[in-house]
């Protein structure tokens, strides 16, 4: 699924460490479908091996540099699970796009249900160094093919960076992504930079005041908020709500 690095390349510290992590394998239904995730077992373990990766390759030992790897992409999270519940309503009322691209996509369970559903052509992205692997893994243990993962930080995204995909995309998703102020003008630009014409941005937040902002910059470049309402998610024997918006060009 990810493409393999030359073996003529050192080795990165972190191939290989999400099997070495404690971990278990969650069941989770998507909208009557059963999936299969493997999720760290342990965070606080994984967040301290990870600080020993990132000391060992980063001498300078900055906070920034910390927490670009910290590892909670290994969790399932509220928006994740309501995206996904959403998408799967939407590509039965609406049909299957020509493909997806998730940004952000941590255990990627939305790129998941859409390869589920039949999208031909899904791309989950993502910056940390260990989500390509779970991905793998997760694909597998669902007998999904068609997968591909692309290492992006979208908060670094061009024109010509978008190009790269193979053109722009009809269907954008992403959840959880605006939790820093500074977020909202770099996904806004990313997410003009990705859309294609004519085709639908869907975000899943769980209620974090950058939201707004984000849509406002949305707007600079063109793109109007077209429908946005709450689901109820229920994870971990617990209920919280999660803001679904979905926005296309004006």
């Amino acid at each position: 699924m990810s493409q393999p690095a030359s073996r003529r390349r050192q080795q990165s510290p972190w191939h290989g460490l999400g099997q070495r992590l404690s971990h278990e394998v969650r069941r989770i239904s998507i909208a009557g479908t059963e999936f299969n995730l493997r999720c760290l077992g342990d965070l606080e373990e994984a967040l301290s091996t990870s600080l020993k990766v990132v000391a060992a390759r980063d001498k300078s030992g900055s906070a920034a540099n910390t927490a670009e790897f910290n590892p909670y992409f290994g969790v399932i999270w509220p928006s994740a699970v309501g995206l996904a519940e959403h998408l799967v309503e939407r590509l039965r009322t609406k049909g299957k796009p020509k493909g997806t691209l998730e940004l952000g996509c941590g255990l990627a369970l939305p790129s998941l249900v859409a390869a589920a559903a039949g999208v031909t052509r899904v791309i989950a992205t993502d910056r940390h160094p260990m989500v390509a692997e779970f991905l793998t893994l997760n694909a597998d243990l669902n007998h999904l093919s068609g997968i591909s993962y692309a290492n992006l930080d979208w908060r670094d995204m061009t024109e010509d960076q978008a190009r790269s995909f193979g053109g722009q995309v009809e269907l954008l998703i992403g959840s959880d992504l605006l939790y820093e102020a500074w977020q909202p003008g770099y996904l806004a630009t990313a997410v003009a930079n990705l859309l294609a014409p004519g085709g639908t941005a869907i975000l899943a937040d769980p209620g974090r005041r950058y939201m707004d902002e984000f849509l406002s910059l949305c707007e600079a470049h063109g793109l109007v908020c077209q429908q946005t309402c709450v689901r109820e998610v229920k994870l971990n024997e617990q209920r919280a709500d999660v803001l679904l918006a979905e926005f296309g060009w004006d």
